[in-house]
């Protein structure tokens, strides 16, 4: 599942893509548009920072705005920098110890298989494509 982390992020690079022809798009005016937290997206602001999707100054007329053009964010990417984990189940997650059933295990399969069209979807659909 995915967290509220994730699907505001994506919501808050959609909103400044839509917003950045301005300039620096604030934080607060994100905050308003979308009815989320202000708090709760300055959490997640850091974060985009920090993997360089967005840059930001502070002040007067300060804010957000992309660091690439919409079309080259790609939501899988928007997704694993959110998430602690996108595994569908906990053998598969990154860092996982190897489960001894894993021979036997009848299920694997299936689980890399869901894995395998999940992650294809989330790295075939950019920013853009939600616009």
């Amino acid at each position: 599942m995915i967290s509220t982390r994730g699907r505001y992020a994506l919501r808050v690079l959609i909103d400044i893509a839509e917003h950045q022809k301005d300039g620096y798009v604030p934080m607060k005016d994100v905050a308003a548009r979308q009815n989320l937290s202000l708090k709760y997206l300055e959490q997640i602001t850091p974060i985009l920072k920090q993997h360089g999707m967005v840059e930001g100054i502070h002040g007067r007329g300060g804010g957000y705005r992309l660091t690439k053009t919409p079309d080259k964010y790609i939501v899988g990417d928007i997704l694993k920098v959110t998430e602690r984990d996108m595994a569908p189940v906990g053998c598969l997650a990154e860092g996982a110890k190897e489960c001894p059933l894993k021979e036997k295990c009848k299920t694997l399969s299936f689980w890399m298989g869901l894995e395998k069209v999940t992650n294809d979807y989330l790295n075939s659909k950019t920013i853009a494509d939600l616009l």
